[in-house]
């Protein structure tokens, strides 16, 4: 299978291209960016033998199966489309798109020339995540009542110094997207209502840099997310509260504990205990400076087998969707002050 990467920027540097060169029987025979010498450059790096100032060239190429579009999320919807049009499959970044009527656009193009799609929602593979995800599904908590989560951090100039981050949608494309997506599976119910509350703290950015989303459900839970910008620190955390117990997921570190009745100093030890010995075991493997990045991996081998199986991707492009739905709902909310009712959008 051959692969071009759509984009030559950090996350295809540090997720997509090591993910890709590590699998078996796949390829990577092109890189395009718009910045002819940084495409130059990661070409040489990876040892990739052709490269582009001008995407085109690699949607163009008859032996490519599959692109990864690595491009700022304002790019995604346009890309998406051409690519599926020409019969490309498509890896794309967190989030789909922008906007509803993008995500329903999408749908009918992918289905239409009967290409797979799939977004990169790397959380998921997080271990902790996924045991935390298993023991709610298996009714240790019994019924979701509510979420609360987190996703503060200051501006991302650790990650990029580039600023296409900071269109006007801001932070709701940042970790967002993950948090929402993880939300939706703990809760496992269609999201009825979405209001939220913030902007631009600063008054002077233009942008969306710190929010509140509540959203309601179906099966009657809640939940409530956090995002900033403008925090002296990183968090990204999720408090899941069931009939019958809690769930503390701390994403970013990957890590989790369970509570049920009261808790007690003996609690408090135990998840020291096994967070210590975690932490250790991560540092002598070497998986803890890794990160999240060491999530791309799986997710990317898993997408290429469902195209060689011909199966449902480890994401589809329909919980994207309800991920979009959710933050165009909360942009819209921002914008008029009010609720939205996210079946009339």
């Amino acid at each position: 299978m051959k692969v071009g990467i759509i984009g030559c920027g950090a996350i295809a540097r540090r997720g997509h291209l090591p993910a890709f060169k590590a699998i078996k029987n796949v390829e990577v025979s092109s890189v395009a960016d718009m910045n002819k010498e940084v495409a130059l450059r990661v070409a040489k790096e990876f040892k990739i033998p052709k490269y582009y100032e001008n995407y085109k060239e690699i949607l163009e190429d008859p032996s490519i199966d599959l692109v990864s579009i690595c491009t700022p999320t304002p790019t995604h919807y346009q890309l998406i489309l051409e690519a599926a049009q020409k019969g490309k499959h498509i890896l794309v970044e967190k989030p789909l798109c922008l906007t509803i009527n993008e995500a329903k656009k999408i749908l009918q193009v992918v289905r239409k020339n009967d290409v797979k799609l799939c977004v990169v929602k790397n959380f998921r593979y997080f271990p902790e995540v996924r045991k935390a995800l298993k023991r709610a599904r298996t009714g240790y908590l019994g019924r979701i009542v509510s979420i609360q989560a987190s996703a503060l951090t200051p501006f991302p100039v650790v990650w990029t110094r580039s600023t296409w981050l900071y269109h006007k949608f801001g932070v709701l494309t940042d970790f967002a997207p993950h948090l929402v997506d993880l939300i939706l599976l703990f809760v496992n119910s269609e999201v009825t209502r979405v209001n939220a509350f913030g902007g631009d703290f600063l008054h002077t950015s233009g942008f969306i840099n710190y929010a509140q989303i509540q959203m309601e459900f179906e099966n009657d839970a809640i939940a409530t997310i956090d995002l900033s910008w403008l925090t002296g620190t990183s968090i990204s955390c999720i408090n899941i509260h069931g009939t019958g117990g809690h769930i503390f997921l701390d994403v970013r570190n990957n890590y989790f504990y369970e509570l049920h009745g009261i808790p007690t100093p003996i609690d408090d030890f135990k998840n020291f205990t096994r967070k210590f010995f975690k932490t250790v075991r991560g540092i002598l493997r070497k998986e803890l400076l890794i990160g999240q990045l060491g999530s791309y991996f799986p997710l990317i081998k898993d997408f290429i087998k469902s195209i060689q199986e011909n199966r449902k991707p480890p994401i589809a492009p329909e919980e994207a969707f309800r991920v979009v739905q959710v933050l165009d709902a909360a942009r819209l909310s921002l914008e008029k002050k009010s609720v939205i009712n996210v079946s009339e959008i």
